[in-house]
Order: C-alpha cells, then sequence, then structure tokens
C-alpha cells in the first residue's frame, strides 16, 4: 500500500538555487533505523517566501505493519528557517487520482475497449472496502463523462452491511452481490462432501 506524508513548508526568505531541506520517512525495526521514503528540495522547489507549500514524500506500509514510523526535516543550510506545521498521511493512489494523474490512462482505455458492442461495463476493482469506496466513485464519474462510447464501471460488493456507504460514494444503479448458496456451514471454505449444498437446500429459493 503505498501512502504518502505531506508536509507543508515554509521559508522566511527565498535563497536563489539554494539546497533547502531533505524530507524523510523513518522506520524503526528493533535498533535500527529504515528511510523508507525521502525527498530533496531546494529553493526552486517553493513558490514564493512565506508561503507554504505542501510535499509528498512516498512510502509503502504493509497492512498490519507494526514498526514505529516517524519522518524527519533535515535542513541543510541554505535559507534562513524553515517552517512546518501540520504534518498528514494520506493515500498517494488516492490523492493522485483526485488530481487528475490518471486521467490519461483511463481515457485511453476508454478509447481502446469502447468501441467494442460487446463490453457491456468496466469491471472496477473486487469487492471494495471501505478506503477503496471513494476512488471507485472517482473512477466512475471519469467513466461516465463518456459520451462517445458510454459504459459505467461495476464492482461486487462482498456484504450487504457496506451497502448504503457505498451509493453514498458511488454513482451508480447496477451492483452485483457475491452470494455463495452452496457454501458448507462446517467448514469455512464450505462445499464439503457432508455439507455441500446444505444452506441452498434449507433457504426458501
Amino acid at each position: 500500500m503505498i501512502k504518502g506524508l505531506a508536509i507543508p513548508i515554509t521559508l522566511s526568505f527565498y535563497a536563489e538555487d539554494g539546497s533547502i531541506c531533505s524530507l524523510l520517512v523513518l522506520r524503526k525495526v528493533g535498533n535500527q533505523i529504515i528511510v523508507e521514503g525521502s525527498r530533496y528540495l531546494t529553493a526552486d522547489d517553493f513558490a514564493w517566501p512565506g508561503e507554504y507549500s505542501s510535499f509528498i514524500v512516498e512510502f509503502d506500509l504493509e497492512p498490519g505493519q507494526g514498526d514505529k514510523m516517524d519522518y524527519a526535516i533535515e535542513y541543510l543550510g541554505s535559507g534562513d528557517s524553515l517552517y512546518s506545521d501540520f504534518v498528514d498521511v494520506l493515500d498517494v493512489v488516492a490523492y493522485k487520482l483526485k488530481h487528475g494523474a490518471f486521467d490519461e490512462n483511463i481515457r485511453s482505455i476508454i478509447d481502446y475497449y469502447g468501441q467494442y458492442p460487446a463490453l457491456y461495463r468496466y469491471y472496477m476493482w473486487d469487492e471494495p472496502n471501505y478506503d477503496q469506496m471513494w476512488a471507485s466513485g472517482q473512477v466512475q464519474n471519469l467513466l461516465m463523462q463518456d459520451k462517445e462510447y458510454y459504459r459505467g464501471g461495476i464492482q461486487v460488493l462482498y456484504k450487504m452491511d457496506v451497502l448504503a456507504d457505498y451509493f453514498d460514494s458511488v454513482n451508480t444503479k447496477e451492483l452485483l452481490v457475491d452470494v455463495y448458496p452452496l457454501y458448507g456451514r462446517t467448514n469455512y471454505y464450505g462445499r464439503t462432501p457432508v455439507d455441500s449444498g446444505l444452506l441452498f437446500q434449507e433457504s426458501e429459493i
């Protein structure tokens, strides 16, 4: 999972062609400090003295990773003073999606596949979690802007109690839901010789 640390920084005055600082994302494993992400900044990266600019430092974060994370701003000696405020962690993919980084790629997919009459819908990623629903909505909006080859997106939900949140995020009237009526009751994955088809047989369908 790609994450980003958004670090707002401002300079007290503009140092032309000066090396300003390095931004570091650090992970502590035992007594070892590992640099997970870094970014080098010069004066040209700043719009104007006294105005905050937000810089994104990307790093990988595995699900369930419990190592302690930290960040550092390494001052490199040019300019006067640095000021930083409200450091935030964000989802880099969602951030780029919001700011149009994938618009061209999605448009190329539409241009290539949209001409095929057998295409009914674009299948977006399978069984989105809560943190993926906003991105699903953004992609759906891009797909629905296509006027020449109109094909919206469609997804599968893995449980019914997320329906309200999903429809709050995704503009769609179509939805697929995973239902496994032949899964057994005594085995987590079902379909054992003993209980295969049990749920289907006991249902009122």
